[in-house]
């Protein structure tokens, strides 16, 4: 039975390094999304089939740069620790 306490406090410390890694993830991919929207756009267009304006890029970087300040706070207040 320690030998599973021991395994699941392992993966607890892991837990921690992996929501920083999704915060980090998710923060790099909107700037990115942001920087790059022309080329983004143009090709979510090709790929959809119609015309999508830059705007609707800028909208998917915020939208991800909001998702690694969720995941920060949920962090910071211990969502994914049991």
């Amino acid at each position: 039975m320690a030998s599973v306490k021991q395994g699941y406090a392992h993966l607890l410390r892991h837990n921690a390094h992996m929501v920083w890694i999704a915060v980090v993830v998710f923060a790099l991919l909107g700037v990115i999304f942001i920087i790059r929207r022309q080329d983004l756009a143009r090709v979510q267009s090709l790929v959809a089939g119609g015309n999508l304006m830059p705007g609707c890029v800028i909208f998917e970087g915020i939208i991800l740069l909001l998702m690694a300040v969720a995941v920060a706070i949920a962090h910071y207040f211990g969502v994914f620790t049991r």
